[in-house]
């Protein structure tokens, strides 16, 4: 009888473990797309956050550097400049962004630039820019008064 109990075996199935990779690879192939949106939507959040604090960077030189300056908006990149406009302005500084972040819209009272004259608090120029990577889209705005929102 002994003998009876030493051959036996304990352990897995071939078939219990092709059935728990299988509902892992599942679970998986559910939540891989879920994963990948949330990060792509944390991008984009991010940059629609940096191009806001570059707006209002803008701004505040104007106002208390008694300067003009503006933002001037591309599809895959935006300038901060220093002068009336962007083919006059100096100091101009390349904000380049990733290949999947693009700027499909921008919707502005001058163009593709938000502008602040010298010593104002108010834009010249103002409206709102969309920044998206794939299905995910948010808009920065500026509104009249200078009150800069993430939408």
């Amino acid at each position: 009888m002994d003998r009876k109990h030493q051959n036996t075996l304990k352990g897995f199935s071939l078939l219990e473990i092709v059935v728990t990779l299988a509902l892992i690879l599942l679970m998986g192939a559910l939540l891989f797309p879920t994963t990948i949106k949330n990060i792509q939507k944390s991008q984009v959040d991010g940059y629609a956050s940096q191009i806001a604090t570059d707006i209002r960077y803008q701004q505040q030189r104007a106002r208390n550097k008694n300067i003009s300056t503006g933002i001037y908006f591309q599809s895959g990149q935006y300038t901060l400049f220093d002068g009336e406009d962007f083919n006059s302005g100096t100091e101009k500084d390349v904000k380049t962004l990733p290949r999947n972040i693009r700027i499909p819209t921008f919707s502005l009272t001058n163009g593709n630039s938000i502008l602040f004259t010298a010593g104002e608090f108010r834009p010249y120029s103002y409206g709102y820019i969309t920044i998206s990577a794939s299905a995910y889209s948010t808009k920065v705005s500026i509104n009249m008064e200078g009150l800069i929102e993430n939408e």
